[in-house]
């Protein structure tokens, strides 16, 4: 009968440490530098979206997307698509003031700053126009004679009247001499 007591109890404590345990999972337990440096989730998202963001530990993904980030330094993310200018924001890590949170867990807090990351790209402008030089050929010179002229042609001369018709007078003998 001893024994079906602690049983009984045994259950009753386990229940109510695995009820106590399901509050704890709306906050962040430190790691205490076990398994590495704590992570937290990076949003990243861009205007255009599809561009692609390359973190300096040389994570990358598509915008909109979210990556793994160490909480520890500072790291940049670059943003790159092409017709656009790359763009490289500074994310740090910063700990969270003791306002927020339980006062127990403000010192183990830390946060990305900023969280989330969103950019505007700007379109690359296009390249200056290039004045191009006078492609076309030089014309071969032509003689002077086989030119012709760029203007008008000069009206042609009105034709001359035509002499009036001459008279022909018998021929007279010439005399002797």
């Amino acid at each position: 009968m001893n024994s079906l007591l602690y049983r009984v109890l045994a259950v009753a404590a386990g229940g109510i440490l695995l009820a106590g345990c399901e509050s704890l999972s709306s906050f962040q337990i430190p790691s205490f530098g076990i398994g590495g440096p704590a992570t937290a989730a990076l949003n990243l998202e861009s205007d255009p979206p599809g561009a692609e963001a390359r973190l300096s530990s040389g994570a990358t993904c598509r915008t909109p997307c979210a990556l793994p980030v160490p909480l520890v330094g500072e790291i940049a993310v670059t943003f790159t698509l092409p017709g656009y200018q790359p763009q490289t924001v500074p994310v740090r890590t910063v700990r969270a003031e003791s306002g927020q949170g339980d006062p127990e867990f403000a010192a183990a807090s830390v946060q990305l700053e900023p969280n989330p990351v969103y950019v505007e790209l700007a379109a690359v402008p296009p390249p200056p126009q290039k004045r191009r030089p006078n492609t076309q050929r030089p014309r071969a010179s032509q003689p002077t004679a086989a030119r012709t002229p760029r203007t008008a042609p000069a009206p042609a001369p009105a034709p001359a009247a035509a002499p009036a018709p001459a008279t022909v007078a018998p021929a007279t003998p010439l005399p002797p001499q």
